[in-house]
């Protein structure tokens, strides 16, 4: 009895962890974003500007491109609560995800900077 509790539990666990992987893919890659606001989290001054036009993709098939042009590529970390940008220079950028919506998603990088971005309507 405690064997088909204990598969029914695991089954019920892998199923929403599935389905939680899957919906933030499909929010992530479904259109291309661009940065609304970004905000230095060291002295709190608004750096919008630095990201001046620049518009982010996420491909289904784990490509990072910026404005068009292949820059490297993304995965998620940390069961889905973390983004992992690994540029084709081999460095990497990883935000904390603090919210991910179908048109909005907020960015953290540890200390340094808050990112919020906005689905781009071309």
């Amino acid at each position: 009895m405690r064997t088909r509790s204990f598969l029914l539990s695991l089954t019920m666990i892998l199923a929403v962890t599935l389905t939680t992987t899957s919906c933030k893919k499909s929010k992530l890659t479904k259109e291309l974003w661009y940065i609304d606001s970004a905000t230095d989290l060291e002295d709190g001054s608004d750096i919008t500007a630095d990201y001046s036009g620049e518009i982010w993709e996420f491909a289904k098939d784990g490509n990072y491109n910026e404005n068009s042009e292949n820059k490297g590529t993304w995965a998620f970390s940390d069961d889905k609560e973390r983004l992992v940008i690994t540029k084709l220079d081999n460095s990497t950028d990883t935000y904390t995800i603090k919210s991910l919506s179908k048109k909005e998603m907020i960015l953290e990088e540890l200390g340094e900077e808050e990112l919020t971005l906005k689905r781009y309507d071309n």
